[in-house]
């Protein structure tokens, strides 16, 4: 039984040692530092009303956070510009309501978005590409 056990705790730090000299890029098949945006562009926009545009069309994009930072719910829509409290894609409600779009094959949506309020709200919005 002892022979057993000894074959299998060296066997366990054959494979420790081997994933330790390995590279992070390559456990996961792709470069780590590859996912990594390069520049981050921070703004806030104020949805008034209907229809705001919040980015544009950006193929480049791989990265983006919303962050709502008013009393009232704002509508995110990501695929045409009639943003309503019926028609919308994401809803991020009042005082910190928040969604993020990753990268790398994950939910990242690179088209134009809108936002709608039904009174002047404030949304942070964090780009990178």
């Amino acid at each position: 039984m002892k022979k057993y056990i000894g074959l299998g705790v060296l066997c366990l730090a054959v494979v420790v040692v081997y994933l330790l000299g390995r590279a992070p890029g390559d456990l996961g098949g792709g470069s780590a530092d590859s996912l990594l945006p390069t520049t981050f562009s921070t703004t806030t926009v104020i949805a008034i009303g209907q229809n705001t545009l919040v980015l544009n069309e950006l193929p480049s994009r791989s990265y983006a956070l919303f962050v709502n930072d008013s009393s009232n719910a704002i509508y995110l829509n990501f695929t045409t510009a009639s943003t309503t409290a019926r028609s919308y894609t994401v809803r991020l409600n009042s005082s910190g309501g928040s969604y993020e779009m990753l990268g790398g094959e994950r939910n990242i949506y690179t088209g134009v978005i809108y936002a709608s309020s039904s009174a002047t709200s404030n949304l942070t919005v964090t780009e990178a590409f």
